[in-house]
């Protein structure tokens, strides 16, 4: 954390960082397992340094849980996306990844739908820079901002009464 009181900054190695938040917490979760499966020798090294009585709490690897991931017209999607009427933007990125900006949205702007749906993430985490839905709405575009699944529920039901309605899902946190 910043404030340097969980995992101060001279703690440079994996073990010491564990060791370190183990000592503060009854349980520590490994977030990493989320986005690829870790070797038998880096579980092993993570239950053997593991002081007793810490729980280490192993996050599911995401195509197991399929959360973050999409089913679009029979094609899988594993990161955030910007559905089209016709195309999908595999792989919509920010440049700060919880925040988004009207640059973030540059495709969306020369498409000009009638509406945006923007999907904030399974609990709402991504947030909308106040500038992002002026520029939207100052370009004609009506701006619905909902967390991941209502967005995807609100985008298919808006495609049969807008003629232009894309949406643009982070579908993570």
């Amino acid at each position: 954390m910043e404030s340097g009181r969980v995992n101060p900054s001279d703690l440079h190695s994996a073990e010491a960082r564990l060791r370190s938040c183990a000592s503060r917490f009854p349980v520590v979760e490994v977030d990493s397992s989320y986005y690829g499966l870790p070797s038998a020798r880096k579980a092993g090294l993570w239950a053997r340094r593991t002081p007793e009585g810490c729980v280490l709490d192993v996050k599911a690897f995401r195509l197991f849980t399929r959360f973050g991931h999409i089913d679009i017209a029979g094609h899988g999607y594993d990161a955030d996306v910007i559905i089209f009427p016709d195309p999908v933007q595999a792989s919509w990125s920010r440049r700060e990844g919880h925040r988004l900006a009207p640059e973030g949205l540059r495709t969306v702007l020369a498409e000009k739908p009638e509406v945006l749906v923007i999907g904030t993430g399974y609990d709402g985490r991504m947030q909308l820079y106040g500038e992002t839905v002026d520029v939207l709405r100052g370009a004609g575009i009506d701006v619905r901002v909902a967390t991941a699944g209502s967005a995807v529920a609100a985008f298919n039901r808006l495609q049969g009464e807008c003629a232009r309605v894309v949406a643009a899902l982070h579908l993570t946190r």
